[in-house]
């Protein structure tokens, strides 16, 4: 069942935010040329970031309602999907 609003951890939302605020803020400013238009510019580093930061809030938001006993239940699959992930990254992984 998913969780209500009331239940999450409001906390390490708050501080997930403020991270990704200042490290946007940090490569907006040592990125910023005379050519910027748009903080949505996708041209720019920038821009790239902000699509990535709207699409891992989307994320966090389907993780976040998932109950703990789901982590619990499927930990093992997610432990070998992930080391063949990265065995695989020394037959299929490019320089």
């Amino acid at each position: 069942m998913p969780k209500t609003i009331s239940q999450f951890d409001w906390l390490t939302i708050a501080i997930y935010f403020l991270l990704v605020f200042i490290g946007y803020i940090n490569i907006y400013s040592a990125s910023l040329n005379d050519t910027a238009t748009s903080f949505f510019d996708l041209d720019q580093i920038y821009g790239k970031q902000m699509l990535f930061i709207f699409l891992s809030i989307f994320l966090i938001v389907i993780l976040l309602s998932l109950e703990a006993k789901f982590y619990e239940r499927f930990a093992s699959i997610f432990y070998i999907f992930s080391l063949i992930s990265i065995i695989g990254l020394f037959f299929f992984g490019k320089t």
